[in-house]
């Protein structure tokens, strides 16, 4: 079933549409990548795609939320989530060995040549 694919990016619309020699082995990769899913791309003004313009929007609440109203536990989540630690390189490779969902993905994705993370 052909896919047709819309963007308000016009830059990627012409450099699907025509061979670019000045393109770089990434941008070539990336491009191959995109037009597997759809030969039917075209532009069309981020103003006229709706559905595009609501995904891009912020949630209207964040803006209708008080400062004073945030109470000290959100401030403690706060704290926590952009707090620095002090992490070594050698404790941060242990956690990352040590979460075994993230091995499972890395193992995955190393050992699978169609993965678009593939190295």
């Amino acid at each position: 079933m052909p896919v047709a694919l819309k963007t308000d990016h016009k830059p990627l619309v012409s450099a699907l549409e025509k061979a670019s020699d000045t393109a770089t082995p990434f941008q070539r990769r990336h491009l191959s990548f995109v037009s597997q899913f759809s030969k039917d791309i075209a532009h069309q003004p981020g103003s006229t795609n709706v559905i595009a313009d609501a995904l891009s929007r912020s949630d209207p609440v964040d803006f209708l939320i008080d400062d004073e109203e945030v109470d000290d536990d959100d401030d403690d989540v706060l704290a926590s989530i952009f707090s620095v630690s002090n992490c070594s390189p050698k404790d941060f490779l242990a956690s990352q060995v040590a979460d075994s969902s993230l091995m499972k993905w890395i193992d995955h994705h190393l050992n699978d040549d169609s993965s678009p993370f593939s190295p």
